[in-house]
């Protein structure tokens, strides 16, 4: 991730979140529950091992009634079948599962850790994996979206997906960006609800979650909230997508990322200018020493910075010219001669305000103080500008 961000506070409530979780992993790959004749989940085994509301709640979820008064089994029962036959034929996996469940989702403890490796892909056999795929998701797309009650995690209200969103973007208040791609962050609208003394006005955030570690590669951390960011939309459904953060087969998956909220990029790169011999200005992101390094090829290759820099470069440049060239004709106006020094003038106080900005502040300010960097020590460019700069 390339920004600083700050956890939601909500750690405690997704503890009881994992502890849930594992009751339902634990109950799939018990090797007494059984599935009724027609292969479907048995309520009188749900209500036993899941006392009160939480077993009536979550009978509820195994099922969806249909319009014309049928009832068909949701995604959660399916996956939950899915497991229980799997485990059913390898009774050795159930410990196994449980405890790869257990050291995954404490993968950010371990974020300096070399030789840390996700144990859903190396201890787990495929039809486990495959069963697993299906299930744990629908954690996330089910059940947070529709809300975790109090049963799970004790709190009155009901924790859902957009509660975890409004919270994100409310610790990270004085983040003006995308935590990933440094362009706007996502819109925020205020709209009122209620009516008469009830009226007031609340605060919608349109942004999605994205998962780091994409939820169908590591099902163990759908719900996460070390693995859950809000991005931008273009972030989050056409860049990353289901990109995976890790390259395949690494041998150092976490040493190799820069995970979010735990080891952001923003402070280990360097984004640097060039032109092209065609005058074609290109953004690259080095590590602080000008390499690169497998860190830096899974940030590009994730969100594709480089790539979608070159037109938003484009546009900054644009927009530092346009300035460049307003402030020429005030100060021609009030008859100033202006010259070279003048033009660098400008741009090392651009420079300066731009650098002694707070990261993530201003809308693509990593290009444009790496734009004025560059600027400012190119002769060819400084000739360019001046141009502007005079109206000559």
């Amino acid at each position: 991730m390339l920004h600083k961000i700050n956890l939601p506070n909500f750690e405690e409530l997704f503890k009881k979140i994992f502890a849930f979780q594992r009751q339902v992993l634990a109950f799939a790959c018990d090797t007494t529950t059984s599935l009724s004749a027609e292969g479907t989940i048995v309520q009188n085994e749900i209500y036993l091992k899941f006392s009160g509301d939480l077993g009536v709640w979550l009978w509820g979820k195994l099922w969806i009634h249909k319009r014309d008064d049928s009832w068909e089994q949701s995604d959660l029962q399916k996956g939950l079948v899915k497991l229980i036959k799997a485990a059913q034929a390898n009774r050795t996996v159930s410990l196994v599962v449980l405890d790869a469940f257990e050291h995954d989702i404490q993968f950010y403890n371990c974020f300096n850790n070399p030789t840390f490796e996700f144990c859903y892909k190396t201890r787990l056999n495929v039809p486990i994996q495959e069963a697993l795929k299906d299930l744990m998701p629908v954690f996330y797309t089910h059940l947070l979206e529709d809300g975790f009650p109090q049963a799970v995690h004790g709190d009155t209200k009901s924790f859902k997906r957009v509660d975890l969103v409004s919270e994100f973007w409310r610790v990270n208040d004085s983040l003006e960006v995308c935590p990933a791609c440094d362009s706007p962050r996502p819109d925020r609208v205020q709209r009122p609800v209620g009516k008469g003394k009830n009226l007031r006005l609340e605060t919608k955030i349109y942004g999605n979650l994205d998962h780091f570690f994409p939820k169908k590669k590591y099902p163990f951390l759908s719900v996460h909230y070390v693995n859950l960011v809000s991005l931008c939309l273009e972030c989050n459904m056409t860049f990353k997508l289901e990109e995976d953060p890790v390259e395949t087969n690494s041998i150092q998956p976490l040493v190799h990322t820069f995970l979010p909220y735990l080891n952001p990029a923003i402070d280990s790169i360097e984004v640097k200018v060039t032109r092209n011999e065609e005058g074609v200005h290109l953004p690259n992101i080095t590590e602080k020493d000008g390499t690169s390094s497998p860190r830096i090829d899974n940030l590009n290759r994730v969100f594709k910075l480089e790539a979608r820099w070159h037109d938003k470069l484009r546009y900054v440049i644009g927009t530092i010219r346009d300035s460049l060239s307003g402030e020429g004709r005030r100060l021609r106006r009030r008859g100033g001669e202006l010259n070279e020094q003048d033009l660098k003038d400008i741009l090392e106080d651009m420079f300066v305000e731009y650098r002694s900005s707070p990261k993530g502040k201003i809308h693509y300010g990593i290009l444009q103080s790496s734009y004025l960097s560059f600027a400012i020590a190119d002769e060819a460019e400084i000739a360019e500008l001046l141009t502007q700069f005079t109206g000559l």
